[in-house]
Order: structure tokens, then sequence, then C-alpha cells
């Protein structure tokens, strides 16, 4: 008999390609401080669509706006396509680090994201399944 664990697995809808994440990685820094050019904000809210809202059902709208109520804390208000790439920087990091974790790796995981910012625990939630 195979001695199976629990799994958490990220869902494959939200699994960033290695392509959109070196688009994503080629951006300036996300600061207050930072110009992005028009394009790149395009970009951004591309990569927003595909990866938040085409396959969300709503909800995806809610995680950047709970990011835009924030403020910087050395300058003004987060702007949306800012708030965007908060977002988007989180499944970076789920798709590299945590796209499949079990055990204490899991268990620490989700008692540092789920008591984060409002937004990231809500993607957790919905973006992650636990496979038995």
């Amino acid at each position: 008999m195979k001695n199976e664990e629990t799994k958490l697995v990220l869902r494959p809808e939200f699994r960033m390609s290695s392509a959109d994440m070196a688009i994503l990685n080629a951006l300036p820094d996300n600061r207050p401080d930072t110009r992005l050019t028009a394009k790149q904000i395009v970009t951004v809210g591309d990569l927003y669509h595909k990866y938040l809202h085409s396959v969300t059902y709503g909800w995806g709208n809610q995680l950047f706006e709970l990011e835009q109520k924030e403020k910087w804390p050395s300058a003004g208000k987060v702007k949306r396509h800012e708030a965007k790439r908060i977002v988007l920087c989180w499944l970076v990091g789920y798709s590299t680090y945590y796209a499949e974790m079990s055990g204490a790796k899991a268990l620490d995981f989700l008692l540092r994201e789920l008591t984060s910012r409002e937004a990231n625990t809500i993607l957790i939630n919905k973006a992650y399944t636990i496979q038995l």
C-alpha cells in the first residue's frame, strides 16, 4: 500500500507560464516612484485579465481593488496597475516556489500567508486545492 500524503496544489489556471513570468519580471520595480510606459501598463492589464479576471468569475477584481485602497508606506495611494502587479507578483511566487506542497511546508505557507493581507488570503482560498 502506497503512503500518500495530502497536498496543497495551485490550480492549473493560476499557474503562470515562464514566458509570462519573464514579462512581468522584466518590468521595473513596483514602487510609487516607478513610471511605466503605456504599453507596460497594458501588458500588466493583459496578464491580470489572463490569470485573474477571465477565470475568477468576478472576485479577481476584488483583489486589486483591495490593494488599491492601501497606501504606499512612503507615498500616496496605490495606482490601479500597481495593485494589479502586487497580486500578479503573488502568483509568480506561488507558481515558482509553492505550486505543490505537503506537510510542514504547506502548513508554514498557510499560516504565513493566510494571516497576511486580505487580498492575498482571498487569492489563496480560491487558487489552491487540497489533493488527498
